[in-house]
């Protein structure tokens, strides 16, 4: 069963374009995920309020752009134009699709896959921001002191 994460971006950026994963490394807390997701999903995904789904190692310039602040039938659009991208690449006997994202991103996108029968995991269901950093800092320390 092949693991995928879904990161949501983050409003923190970077000033200057990059690749996504570096653009959104001035957040704390997208570092944090992403640096948990390489170490624990075979493939990772962003999802980005601007862009949609789009690979870590995507260029991208800063932008300002929030889905909470887009108009209800833009963010419908846009979380089924992620799942049809999802449903193209996968089958739902082959994945399993866990997210690192706030709640609206999750309403959006996993609602509609769970509906097409795809398996769905949030780690961090019910954490508060710093509950989520201690989360990730706690396993990533764990994660260094066996590897060596």
């Amino acid at each position: 069963m092949k693991k995928v994460g879904l990161i949501s971006c983050s409003k923190k950026k970077q000033d200057k374009g990059g690749p996504a994963h570096r653009l959104y490394s001035a957040s704390t807390l997208f570092s944090k995920a992403y640096a948990y997701a390489q170490a624990n999903y075979d493939v990772i995904y962003i999802l980005s309020a601007k862009h949609g789904l789009i690979i870590p190692e995507m260029w991208i310039e800063p932008y300002d752009q929030m889905l909470a602040k887009m108009k209800s039938d833009d963010r419908v659009e846009w979380g089924r134009e992620i799942v049809r991208v999802l449903n193209l690449k996968y089958s739902r006997d082959e994945v399993e699709f866990y997210f690192h994202a706030g709640m609206l991103y999750r309403k959006l996108v996993m609602n509609k896959l769970s509906f097409h029968g795809y398996s769905c995991f949030v780690p961090l269901e019910g954490l508060m921001i710093g509950q989520q950093l201690a989360w990730y800092t706690n396993r990533l320390k764990g994660m260094r002191q066996t590897t060596f």
